[in-house]
């Protein structure tokens, strides 16, 4: 299952020399409330570490009294998770299923654009550098889904939700110059732009994408089909959760 994005911290946390490979899970878990701070209790964390050479690791935190509400209501349908990780994994996981040649070395970034929130993420070397969820505070109330069509329809102020779009492509801007400077002090930057989500004005969005910045854009979309019908790249995030399993 995937952990909602609203929930996630990511952290990056440098280890002691001397903390053993095989101890690291300890030595954060000794430390938490001490020396590493979380902005909840009893976070559910997951590590990976940032190469051989390094001494630090990312760190993937969640509540676990919020963790347990979703297991407890999959038990409640007699489902069992057997695993949970972020949606943008699933996400670049199906991207790497249908781009097999992509370049590890470059930065990608997805832009997850919803109808209540866009989910920013960027990866690097096949691994997660940073994650950002906001909430479109305007988005839910210019949408009205047709049982008749099975599709979400615009009722809203087409002002205002230009508006809306233009402050993400602010944030979107913004992010990119925080990741190259804040992070990698000018010596790496966002190389492509990957998008995906479930606005019914994904396409329109992801033109004034490429319109606004000088990236490679690329909408990505659902390759196999069911029964000869397309899937909705919608699905994205589900399909490259299948890819991973349940181990």
């Amino acid at each position: 299952m995937f952990v909602p994005q609203s929930l996630i911290i990511l952290r990056e946390i440098e280890l002691p020399e001397d903390v053993k490979k095989d101890k690291v899970k300890e030595y954060i878990q000794f430390e938490i409330g001490n020396t590493i701070h979380f902005p909840f209790k009893n976070p559910i964390f997951d590590i990976y570490k940032e190469g051989t050479q390094s001494n630090k690791v990312t760190v993937l935190a969640a509540p676990e009294d919020e963790l347990l509400k979703y297991t407890h209501t999959f038990a409640d349908v007699s489902l069992k998770p057997t695993a949970a990780e972020i949606q943008p994994l699933g996400i670049y996981r199906y991207f790497l299923h249908t781009q097999p040649d992509s370049h590890e070395e470059k930065v990608y970034m997805i832009v997850e654009y919803n109808l209540s929130s866009v989910n920013i993420s960027v990866f690097y070397k096949h691994r997660v550098e940073f994650l950002r969820h906001q909430p479109l505070p305007l988005s839910k109330d210019y949408w009205e889904y047709n049982e008749e069509i099975a599709a979400y329809e615009f009722t809203g102020d087409s002002i205002r939700y230009q508006g809306e779009i233009e402050d993400q492509l602010n944030e979107i801007d913004r992010l990119r110059n925080f990741y190259r400077f804040s992070i990698h002090h000018g010596e790496k930057e966002v190389n492509e732009l990957l998008i995906v989500g479930d606005s019914p004005e994904l396409i329109k969005i992801a033109e004034l994408i490429k319109q606004r910045f000088n990236l490679s854009t690329r909408v990505l979309e659902v390759e196999e089909q069911i029964n000869g019908n397309p899937i909705q790249s919608s699905f994205i995030p589900a399909l490259g959760l299948a890819l991973r399993g349940g181990k």
